[in-house]
């Protein structure tokens, strides 16, 4: 397969999309579920009781975003082993060699400890499940005043199931369903980006990557300051939420790749075709 530029980039759109898809099903049968308990509550007894009932189920609901966040995480270690090998395959294939398995499954070993290490280490404080955890309970407090002002204002119990289940519903704007979104596209490329500055500091062939910023920004913002090259132990960390921007490869030049092949540097990486 030839190299892209956009060859990172794609491995985070296809990933990402499968994690959306996922967590728009945990939502959609969460609205449903939400909706069907107010609705059968009945009484303003019945009610308080579903509240109390949607704030255990709210917090079901999120494990399972949380859940299905890290095995988008962890899951991705394939796609970023893809783009460092189809990088150096390129590279490699134009002054006539190949690299070896040995290579192939280094950069997958790579991805995969770099994103096991993401999920379980802290980032500005808290571990994923950690702010997993605090999403939730925000959210379980926002349906629980959904509730609550539903009763106050004597609106009829299929009232208030259609107002939690809005809230819920990824179809809807805002609410419930855009934190947990957010929170899995920010996760997930976030992760993606760290495994990525691990896997190429270690991939023999790359000593510098460069920023490329996203199309999806659509005005400019941090991330703008930011496009540039960098030394692989420098590259700067993700600036905020749902950041779609990207590293590449600089490839070194043909003749500094010759050199050091010619000097035995890449013979534990790399066999001749």
């Amino acid at each position: 397969m030839a190299w892209s530029e956009r060859d990172p980039l794609k491995a985070y759109v296809r990933r990402q999309a499968v994690v959306d898809a996922r967590l728009r099903r945990i939502l959609l049968q969460a609205s449903r579920d939400a909706g069907r308990r107010i609705a059968g509550a009945g009484s303003a007894t019945g009610l308080r009781r579903a509240q109390l009932e949607l704030a255990s189920e709210m917090l079901r609901m999120w494990a399972e975003v949380g859940t299905t966040i890290e095995d988008g995480i962890v899951m991705s270690d394939a796609a970023i082993a893809q783009v460092q090998v189809s990088f150096t395959d390129d590279l490699l294939r134009s002054i006539g060699v190949t690299d070896n398995d040995y290579f192939r499954q280094q950069m997958l070993r790579s991805a995969r400890n770099s994103l096991r290490l993401y999920v379980v280490r802290e980032h500005h404080g808290l571990a994923l499940s950690e702010r997993v955890y605090r999403n939730a309970a925000v959210s379980s407090g926002r349906v629980e005043r959904v509730v609550a002002n539903g009763v106050l204002r004597g609106a009829s119990a299929r009232e208030i199931a259609r107002d939690v289940s809005s809230l819920i519903n990824p179809n809807t704007p805002g609410g419930v369903s855009h934190a947990a979104m957010r929170l899995g596209r920010t996760e997930l490329n976030n992760a993606m980006h760290h495994a990525s500055v691990d896997s190429y500091a270690e991939n023999p062939f790359v000593e510098r990557v460069e920023w490329a910023l996203s199309s999806s920004h659509p005005r400019p913002d941090i991330c703008d300051d930011l496009v540039g090259k960098y030394k692989v132990d420098e590259v700067p960390d993700k600036q905020h939420p749902q950041c779609f921007c990207y590293i590449t490869p600089v490839p070194m030049s043909k003749q500094e790749l010759i050199r050091r092949f010619k000097s035995g540097e890449f013979d534990a990486y790399a066999d001749a075709a």
